[in-house]
């Protein structure tokens, strides 16, 4: 689902808002974002499809990938130069810069924002059991029900018991998908601005992202905070960084 969250009405490179773990974009964020940015640049957001109640989500991050891209030039904006993803949306942040790259377009940047320390798969494979079914359930569950009084508007009606169970199945399905993709070696740019425990875990040599994933020019910010606060308490702090460094990138 296409979030036009400031158009595009200039040349600029487009932003690409990708979502997080559950599948929603926090809608006050992504206006938070465009205050900090230049009135011109356009800035999309991307959200799993499903929580209209009348549709399923994407059965995998790279069909929902895809998509996310036909809806981006449907709308007439020209493919992302830069792909901002928070959390664990990372995956679908490089698996669009993938696509773009195997059509013939230029590598985007991707800037990830706190994205887990452990790719999918770096431990044990995850075995898609009942049981695993079921925690995710629960626990998409109460993601929707914190997020109702966390994040305000959402793209569901929060006064609706059916709607509410509905959304936290459009939920545990989108993590289902994060869980069965296969990170590879990504040879393209990326800048990472992480909480200290991640960064730590993103940065240190030998371990999953160093070894399966960063494998082109990267950078690593590091926020004294935790994932929580993250957007609270430093979101000018993460908004600076993504302007200063969208600027660079669009020369470089």
């Amino acid at each position: 689902m296409l979030l036009p969250i400031q158009p595009a009405q200039s040349s600029k490179p487009v932003l690409a808002l990708l979502h997080g773990q559950m599948g929603i974009i926090a809608y006050d964020r992504g206006r938070r974002l465009a205050r900090h940015m230049d009135p011109d640049q356009p800035i999309y957001g991307l959200e799993a499809r499903g929580f209209d109640g009348l549709s399923e989500p994407a059965a995998s991050v790279e069909q929902a990938a895809r998509e996310y891209l036909t809806e981006l030039a449907a709308a007439g904006a020209a493919a992302p130069r830069f792909i901002a993803a928070v959390c664990e949306g990372y995956v679908f942040a490089l698996e669009m810069a993938r696509q773009l790259a195997a059509a013939g377009h230029r590598a985007p940047l991707l800037l990830l924002i706190d994205p887990p320390g452990f790719p999918p798969g770096s431990a044990a494979e995850t075995q898609i059991t009942p049981a695993v079914v079921s925690h995710y359930r629960d626990h998409a569950r109460q993601w929707i029900r914190d997020a109702v009084e966390r994040l305000g508007e959402l793209p569901f009606d929060q006064n609706d018991p059916r709607r509410l169970e509905w959304a936290a199945e459009t939920a545990m399905k989108v993590l289902l998908s994060i869980c069965r993709y296969v990170t590879r070696p990504y040879p393209g740019p990326v800048d990472i601005i992480a909480t200290r425990e991640r960064a730590e875990q993103i940065g240190r040599a030998g371990w999953p992202w160093r070894k399966r994933i960063l494998a082109g020019p990267w950078t690593l910010t590091k926020l004294d905070c935790d994932h929580g606060n993250v957007f609270d308490d430093y979101a000018p702090v993460v908004f600076d960084w993504m302007k200063t460094r969208m600027r660079v990138g669009e020369t470089g």
